[in-house]
Protein backbone atom coordinates (compact mmCIF):
# COMPACT_ATOMS: atom_id res chain seq x y z
CA UNK A 1 0.00 0.00 0.00
CA UNK A 2 1.51 3.54 -1.25
CA UNK A 3 1.77 6.27 1.70
CA UNK A 4 -1.04 8.16 0.40
CA UNK A 5 -3.16 5.65 -0.17
CA UNK A 6 -2.63 4.73 3.44
CA UNK A 7 -3.81 8.39 4.69
CA UNK A 8 -6.51 8.41 2.57
CA UNK A 9 -8.14 5.26 4.50
CA UNK A 10 -7.08 6.43 7.64
CA UNK A 11 -9.02 10.06 6.91
CA UNK A 12 -12.10 8.04 5.51
CA UNK A 13 -12.39 6.23 8.52
CA UNK A 14 -11.75 9.36 10.99
CA UNK A 15 -14.52 10.96 8.60
CA UNK A 16 -16.80 7.67 9.43
CA UNK A 17 -15.83 7.70 12.94
CA UNK A 18 -16.61 11.27 13.73
CA UNK A 19 -20.19 11.03 11.49
CA UNK A 20 -20.99 7.54 13.75
CA UNK A 21 -20.09 9.72 16.67
CA UNK A 22 -21.78 12.50 16.14
CA UNK A 23 -25.49 10.81 14.99
CA UNK A 24 -24.86 8.99 18.25
CA UNK A 25 -24.95 12.57 20.10
CA UNK A 26 -28.14 13.40 18.25
CA UNK A 27 -29.66 10.59 19.48
CA UNK A 28 -29.07 11.15 22.65
CA UNK A 29 -29.74 14.70 22.48
CA UNK A 30 -33.15 13.60 20.90
CA UNK A 31 -34.19 10.76 22.86
CA UNK A 32 -37.14 11.95 25.37
CA UNK A 33 -36.63 8.92 27.32
CA UNK A 34 -32.70 9.57 28.04
CA UNK A 35 -31.93 10.94 31.36
CA UNK A 36 -31.75 14.62 31.25
CA UNK A 37 -28.36 15.24 32.08
CA UNK A 38 -27.38 13.01 29.05
CA UNK A 39 -29.27 14.80 26.63
CA UNK A 40 -27.94 18.08 27.76
CA UNK A 41 -24.34 16.74 27.96
CA UNK A 42 -24.63 15.62 24.16
CA UNK A 43 -26.62 18.77 23.04
CA UNK A 44 -23.28 20.79 24.70
CA UNK A 45 -20.89 18.20 22.84
CA UNK A 46 -22.73 18.40 19.62
CA UNK A 47 -22.45 22.54 19.90
CA UNK A 48 -18.84 22.32 21.31
CA UNK A 49 -18.01 20.18 18.19
CA UNK A 50 -19.55 22.46 15.96
CA UNK A 51 -17.46 25.65 17.16
CA UNK A 52 -20.71 27.39 18.64
CA UNK A 53 -19.50 27.17 22.27
CA UNK A 54 -16.48 26.53 24.66
CA UNK A 55 -12.72 26.21 23.50
CA UNK A 56 -13.45 25.81 19.73
CA UNK A 57 -15.60 29.04 19.12
CA UNK A 58 -14.87 30.57 17.09
CA UNK A 59 -16.06 33.93 18.17
CA UNK A 60 -16.07 35.25 21.51
CA UNK A 61 -19.94 37.15 22.34
CA UNK A 62 -18.24 40.02 23.34
CA UNK A 63 -17.15 40.15 20.37
CA UNK A 64 -20.54 39.98 18.83
CA UNK A 65 -22.39 43.78 18.98
CA UNK A 66 -24.82 45.22 16.88
CA UNK A 67 -23.86 46.72 13.17
CA UNK A 68 -25.17 49.95 13.57
CA UNK A 69 -22.94 50.06 17.07
CA UNK A 70 -19.77 49.07 14.72
CA UNK A 71 -17.35 51.34 12.76
CA UNK A 72 -16.73 50.45 9.29
CA UNK A 73 -13.52 49.35 9.62
CA UNK A 74 -15.04 46.75 12.04
CA UNK A 75 -17.96 45.78 9.84
CA UNK A 76 -15.47 45.24 6.98
CA UNK A 77 -13.46 43.00 9.68
CA UNK A 78 -16.76 40.77 10.55
CA UNK A 79 -17.73 40.46 6.71
CA UNK A 80 -13.78 39.28 6.17
CA UNK A 81 -13.96 36.70 9.28
CA UNK A 82 -16.87 35.41 8.12
CA UNK A 83 -16.07 35.06 4.82
CA UNK A 84 -12.90 33.27 6.10
CA UNK A 85 -15.07 30.80 8.09
CA UNK A 86 -17.05 29.87 5.20
CA UNK A 87 -14.30 29.45 3.06
CA UNK A 88 -15.19 32.21 0.83
CA UNK A 89 -12.39 33.96 -1.11
CA UNK A 90 -11.89 37.42 -0.39
CA UNK A 91 -13.70 40.18 -2.32
CA UNK A 92 -11.73 41.79 -4.70
CA UNK A 93 -10.78 45.51 -4.18
CA UNK A 94 -13.63 47.54 -5.22
CA UNK A 95 -11.46 49.91 -7.76
CA UNK A 96 -7.98 48.54 -8.05
CA UNK A 97 -6.68 51.33 -9.88
CA UNK A 98 -7.72 53.94 -7.36
CA UNK A 99 -3.59 54.03 -6.16
CA UNK A 100 -2.61 55.12 -9.77
CA UNK A 101 -1.86 58.54 -10.35
CA UNK A 102 -3.00 60.05 -13.52
CA UNK A 103 -0.14 60.05 -16.01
Amino acid sequence: MAPDEGMVIAMTETSDLEREAIEALREVARDKKAPAAARAAAARTLLETAGKIGRLQTVSPTDQRPLDQMSASEIENEIARLRADRGSPPEPDPDPFADETAG
